[in-house]
């Protein structure tokens, strides 16, 4: 027995009530499930950049919205499954047979649901855990755009400059069969020919001025970035020797995979729940009976008690198999994820041992070409090679430098 005050109760009471007040504070004084502002604002930012005009971009509106509640509904079903341990109060009202009327207050406090309370905490948490990665999943994605964008960049930049190369080389070849021309030795063709290769060459780098422009303007849209230069990396080369390192890489940092292993927790966690709440459990009533006049009886006790609630026609039992066929979908989702990851990584890595190869036969193709106009203009002035023949050696020099930078990024 335990003497409190000039209250005297049964020690085993006295205690479950010690243990229950101070669990129902705790879980009262836990902190709130936080939102990730940080890494939503930049996501917003960089999908929806801020204009000059200050108007609501009711778009980046809707997505903020949008993904704050689906983060607040994870956080309010966390806090849900946190609360089904808390005493349960249940009141019933009525009349015995027209007569006097019958009150009965209980309050149920879980002791052993065989795991459907902690299951249902455990899904809970995975679905925060699924709510960040999501935002992490957009922010993925906005930064893969931005690292395309970036080495846009680069590749329209060395085009623009290859560009303005070959400008510059039709002008000085249209400057010699001009002065060929004057001296008697040329033809009128030729020199006709030779401007209308300048003009081909000018419309050329203008048009590489717009996508260097375009590529410049889609980078500051997503990064915020202010200038016009960006500087080039050293030449990348793959540390990762096989392919399995990749793929490893690859499902390690997929936020997508993360993502979905886990909601497929989430769903055991639920399924596992699901299968608890069709068996009995154990809880502790505190039960008060009234009737009301004319008998005026009072009762109150407290015990231990066995609940079972198997649903309406076993629905339970049926709750419990598509908790598991939840579990399924839940898997195979992860498994098309890792094959379309796999199909990428394998694709891009194909990518880039192929642009490996190529880079070392375009680069020996650049420097074959780089002396090969020079070449022709002299044998042409013998009298050996066209002027068309000169003119066909610069465009394909040119080609071999483009084909080079696009190969190069």
């Amino acid at each position: 027995l335990v003497l409190q005050g000039t209250r005297l109760s049964l020690r085993r009471y006295w205690q479950h009530e010690r243990d229950l007040r101070a669990a129902i504070a705790g879980r009262l004084q836990a902190d709130p499930v936080p939102l990730p502002t940080a890494a939503l604002r930049r996501a917003l930012a960089t999908l929806f950049p801020v204009t000059r005009s200050g108007a609501i971009d009711w778009q980046r509106t809707a997505c903020a919205l949008a993904a704050r509640n689906r983060f607040d509904a994870s956080g309010y079903q966390y806090e849900a499954a946190q609360y089904s341990g808390f005493p349960a109060v249940e009141v019933d009202t009525g009349r015995i047979g027209g007569g006097s009327g019958q009150s009965t207050y209980r309050i149920n406090q879980p002791l052993y649901t065989f795991g459907r309370i902690s299951n249902n905490i455990n899904a809970a948490e995975k679905r925060v855990d699924s709510a960040r990665d999501a935002v992490l999943e957009q922010t993925r994605i906005v930064q893969d755009q931005a690292i395309t964008q970036y080495f846009e960049v680069l590749r329209t930049a060395d085009r623009l400059r290859t560009a303005r190369e070959n400008t510059e080389a039709h002008r000085k070849l249209e400057e010699t069969i001009r002065r060929r021309n004057e001296a008697g030795v040329g033809s009128d063709s030729d020199l006709e020919l030779a401007r209308t290769r300048v003009n081909q060459a000018r419309n050329d780098e203008a048009a590489a001025v717009a996508a260097q422009r375009k590529a410049l303007a889609n980078l500051r849209s997503l990064l915020s970035v202010k200038g016009s230069k960006v500087e080039a990396p050293s030449l990348y080369n793959s540390p990762y020797s096989t392919e399995e390192q990749l793929l490893e890489l690859a499902f390690e940092n997929s936020a997508v995979v993360k993502r979905l292993r886990n909601e497929a927790e989430a769903q055991q966690y639920e399924a596992n729940a699901q299968v608890a709440a069709a068996l009995p459990q154990v809880v502790l009533r505190a039960e008060r009976v009234e009737f009301a006049a004319p008998s005026n009886f009072k009762d109150s006790r407290i015990f231990a008690a066995v609940q079972f609630n198997p649903g309406g026609g076993l629905s339970a039992l049926s709750n419990a198999n598509a908790g598991r066929a939840r579990v399924l979908a839940a898997e195979q989702d992860i498994a098309k994820a890792r094959r379309d990851l796999s199909e990428v990584a394998r694709a891009l890595l194909s990518d880039y041992q192929q642009s490996q190869d190529q880079l070392k036969f375009l680069e020996a193709l650049k420097r074959s070409n780089a002396g090969l106009v020079d070449a022709f203009l002299r044998q042409f002035q013998a009298g050996k090679r066209s002027w068309l023949d000169v003119l066909n050696a610069q465009r394909e020099s040119t080609q071999s430098s483009l084909s080079y930078v696009d190969s190069f990024y």
